[in-house]
């Protein structure tokens, strides 16, 4: 139940590479959109995930799946399922 708590890390993570973006303000606008859409996927992972989870047609059915849809889907323009 707590397994999403997880996440949570990320924040640490990013704090790091805020630290270690050393070439101003370029490398921290990288390090803040990395790091954000990265937890735009993962959580993004958990909202389908528990949409289509319960759904008798759902195509969805483990976590992997769902970070597998949400990056497809945040990379391609479209994509066949």
């Amino acid at each position: 139940m707590l397994r999403p708590l997880r996440l949570l890390r990320l924040v640490t993570l990013i704090r790091f590479l805020d630290r270690r973006a050393t070439s101003g303000l370029r490398g921290k606008v990288l390090a803040y959109v990395l790091g954000g859409s990265t937890l735009l996927a993962l959580v993004g992972a958990l909202a389908v995930l528990e949409a289509e989870r319960h759904s008798a047609t759902g195509n969805i059915q483990d976590y992997g799946d769902a970070v597998w849809w949400a990056v497809t889907t945040m990379t391609t323009v479209g994509y066949r399922g």
